[in-house]
């Protein structure tokens, strides 16, 4: 798993990036689709 991201009552409560990965844009993917798809 390279990236999670927790939602709960329309807020983004935790987002989890592996150091390895950080810095490619995943965190920014994830909090957009959190957004854009889930209401956070």
């Amino acid at each position: 798993m390279l990236a999670f991201i927790g939602v709960a009552d329309s807020k983004i409560e935790m987002l989890f990036v592996d150091p390895d990965y950080i810095g490619q844009k995943i965190g920014r993917k994830l909090t957009k689709y959190a957004i854009e798809n889930l209401g956070a």
